[in-house]
């Protein structure tokens, strides 16, 4: 258990970073120490006090303690993490908005939202089986990943559909920055087999976070956006209008 919580701790910066992390590392080497003291001693055919023995116990039980709450921790967030793409899952991701949603109503700063779909991501399904598209989807994911700015968020939002939110962003820059987006994943090739290597494109609907709509409202502006641009020709990048 223990190691695969390393495993999946060094896939997740936010982890590796957290104060939990770095005390079990700190308790951990704390406890080597004082056993390797206590071992020292009797090699050494030194006496070993009581204490020796109370002071090892007693950093034994804060590593478990610790270890135990660092892996409820893990738990908690691994179940919010969509298990093939590693990525926020959908109940993760609208946490997330939320947050920045509330952050808006409190301090009137704009955000913008964006609803990513993957253009024929049935066709993939259909023509070479559900592995391919799983490998489309991850390879997507991970791009999607590697392009964000430290302070976006990107979840799954269900089947080929991603949700990007990016605070203090104003809709023309997000579209900018999307528009970029977009140009990326047409120019990606995704290798299917040995055989095959697949180009996708995808159809983004962008909306503008407005005080007077809840975060629901603000996602069906992107949702309407995005049906927009798939019926306009797709891979395109659309803005909700009134």
């Amino acid at each position: 258990m223990f190691f695969w919580a390393l495993v999946f701790c060094r896939k997740n910066k936010a982890l590796i970073e957290s104060s939990l992390f770095i005390d079990l590392g700190v308790l951990h080497a704390e406890l080597h120490s004082a056993a390797k003291s206590v071992l020292n001693k009797h090699f050494d055919n030194q006496s070993i006090k009581i204490d020796d023995y109370m002071h090892f116990s007693r950093i034994q039980d804060d590593f478990i303690s610790s270890l135990n709450a660092f892996i409820f921790n893990l738990n908690a967030t691994r179940f919010q993490i969509d298990a093939l793409t590693g990525i926020p899952n959908r109940g993760l991701i609208f946490q997330m908005l939320e947050k920045e949603h509330s952050r808006g109503l409190r301090k009137q700063v704009v955000h913008s939202i964006a609803i990513i779909d993957i253009d024929f991501f049935k066709k993939v399904n259909d023509e070479y089986g559900h592995l391919a598209g799983d490998r489309v989807l991850k390879r997507i994911a991970q791009l999607f990943t590697n392009s964000l700015r430290e302070y976006d968020s990107i979840g799954r939002y269900g089947g080929e559909e991603f949700l990007f939110c990016m605070p203090d962003t104003s809709i023309k820059h997000a579209a900018f920055i999307m528009e970029r987006l977009r140009k990326a994943i047409q120019a990606l090739s995704i290798t299917i087999n040995d055989i095959v290597t697949l180009n996708i494109t995808c159809s983004i609907g962008l909306s503008e976070w407005d005080p007077k709509l809840s975060l629901l409202g603000v996602i069906s502006q992107a949702d309407s956006a995005l049906y927009s641009a798939k019926n306009s020709g797709r891979n395109k990048v659309e803005i909700w209008r009134d």
